[in-house]
């Protein structure tokens, strides 16, 4: 059962995916409805590299949110910000067991768009809730 198809077209050459019903609900529900969030969620490679950064911190141990940490922070072009908003669509399925991690998420995401906070510590604390959940 098909749920529709999106095409692209590149240069004159039209590359079409075609995604299942169930596959068109799950990026509908993940992007909160926002249709661009939807189409960057199936094809900008860069926002898929970083969703699944953003679940693999939410599912890590604290010795590999260490290493997720670093390796993210270590970047001169790491994007703080941008990291949150991934954090909050991949939280989006944890909210009703872990509450707590989607508070202080929130509350984080809410503190770095009026201020600039340190990163690597904001991102080791947020692990601890996530861990600790």
């Amino acid at each position: 059962n098909r749920g529709g198809a999106m095409g692209d077209t590149t240069g004159g050459t039209t590359t079409a995916t075609v995604i299942t019903k169930k596959g068109a609900e799950h990026v509908a529900k993940a992007s909160f409805g926002r249709p661009g969030l939807a189409y960057q969620m199936l094809y900008d490679e860069k926002l898929k590299s970083v969703l699944r950064t953003a679940e693999d911190f939410l599912k890590a141990n604290r010795t590999q949110s260490k290493e997720i940490i670093k390796s993210l922070t270590d970047h001169e072009q790491f994007n703080f910000d941008g990291f949150l908003e991934a954090l909050m669509i991949q939280a989006k399925s944890i909210i009703e067991t872990k509450p707590s991690v989607w508070h202080a998420l929130v509350s984080l995401r809410s503190e770095a768009s009026r201020s600039p906070l340190n990163a690597k510590l904001q991102l080791t604390a947020l692990a601890q809730v996530v861990q600790s959940g």
